[in-house]
């Protein structure tokens, strides 16, 4: 980054949406935000460093991948990083956008330090799962070695597989 287009911080910035093609975004020096929404193009792939303690949640939403006649299609993610966050609970909200029975599904799901220094805080993810009728949500797979406790809820069916957490015995891919 060139220091002469950047900024060097955000104040009272709440919302914070990503769209588009897959991108890193890092939250250092965006104070006060409240919301991440992810709604980028099928397929893609985001990184969130450094979100702040405070968060109230991230939402992956498919909203941009229902447009026109594609109002019931599946809604399709590669992976979400997620590093060195600093809120001890961690909300992610599954909002599948479908009009009847899509699939919103996130292949990866990675939750962990950034750096050796630079280390996450969340102890428990909570996953909301949304949708309207008969949609459903799936994650392929779930790495969160700092993550001790998962709370799922929401109205539509939820599929997971967790692939590492913290104080983990189990073996992968046991859906």
């Amino acid at each position: 980054m060139n220091g002469g287009n950047t900024f060097k911080s955000f104040k009272n910035f709440q919302n914070y949406e990503v769209e588009g093609a897959g991108s890193s975004h890092n939250f250092t020096n965006l104070n006060g935000v409240k919301t991440v929404v992810v709604a980028t193009d099928a397929g893609t792939s985001n990184t969130l460093v450094d979100l702040p303690s405070d968060l109230a949640s991230i939402s992956l939403s498919g909203k941009n991948q229902n447009i026109g006649n594609a109002n019931n299609a599946d809604q399709t993610f590669a992976t979400l990083d997620i590093k060195a966050a600093k809120a001890k609970v961690l909300t992610l909200n599954l909002d599948n956008t479908a009009r009847v029975d899509g699939v919103l599904s996130l292949a990866n799901l990675n939750i962990g330090h950034n750096t050796a220094t630079d280390l996450s805080a969340v102890e428990q993810l909570n996953i909301v799962s949304n949708g309207k009728r008969l949609t459903s949500n799936d994650i392929g797979s779930i790495k969160a070695e700092t993550v001790g406790k998962f709370v799922l809820s929401g109205s539509q069916d939820l599929n997971i597989d967790i692939d590492a957490a913290a104080k983990s015995t189990s073996q992968p891919g046991g859906r």
